[in-house]
């Protein structure tokens, strides 16, 4: 039911949209979808939204990362992972269209603003400048090698690799403060964000959030265990 025409996917009715799109949809309705009317109007708003200016998409973007960093300073918008905001190509693949209306849906919803803001606030702009609980390029390559070698973050080899990242920083002292920073920071949506930003843009995506899961795994699996 679903072609590709004029460089978007068109939906034949609202039915016929995936469940995240009308999401996003209800996002730009003022009420529940109830009857052919009503589908009509919400199908329509799908595929003007894939339709979309290059500046149109450009403020969604602006307006999302304008709320989420209002009032810090430095602002992370001028790091290089927010700098590079993601819009699609002139020819854009349907693939490339769906992770577009995806992520838009995504940066209008206010829980997910919230969460990054949380996100930015408590660990990113720390990690940037070097201040975060832990020295977040060892906690990553000890984490990551880890997970290749298999270790299960609740094993004893696992409480040793945790021990050896916490060496010497805040973290070790801070280990509470820091569990509820990772699971933050690894919340699914906010690795959705960046997955669909690298589908979007072509590029390679940003580091995979799987070493920050496991060391955050291993902390809970330490309180947990009493030690």
């Amino acid at each position: 039911m679903k072609t590709l025409t004029h460089k978007t996917r068109r939906f034949a009715s609202y039915a016929d949209i995936p469940k995240t799109y009308r999401e996003l949809c209800q996002l730009y309705l003022p009420r529940p979808i109830h009857n052919d009317a009503e589908d009509a109007e919400a199908t329509a708003m799908m595929n003007a939204l894939a339709r979309l200016s290059a500046a149109e998409r450009r403020q969604i973007i602006d307006d999302f990362t304008a709320e989420v960093f209002a009032g810090l300073d430095p602002s992370p918008a001028r790091f290089a992972r927010w700098a590079a905001g993601p819009d699609l190509p002139d020819d854009p693949s349907p693939e490339q269209v769906e992770a577009w209306i995806e992520l838009a849906g995504l940066a209008g919803d206010p829980d997910f603003r919230q969460r990054i803001r949380k996100v930015v606030t408590e660990v990113g702009i720390a990690a940037q400048a070097g201040r975060w609980l832990v020295d977040d390029r060892r906690a990553q390559e000890a984490a990551g090698e880890a997970l290749r070698r298999g270790v299960q973050p609740d094993s004893a080899e696992g409480a040793r690799v945790l021990e050896a990242i916490l060496a010497g920083t805040a973290g070790s002292g801070q280990r509470g403060t820091l569990l509820a920073q990772l699971e933050a920071g690894t919340d699914p949506r906010v690795e959705r964000y960046w997955q669909l930003t690298a589908v979007i843009t072509g590029r390679e995506p940003f580091s995979s959030q799987a070493p920050l899961k496991w060391l955050a795994a291993a902390l809970r699996a330490q309180h947990e265990q009493g030690r």
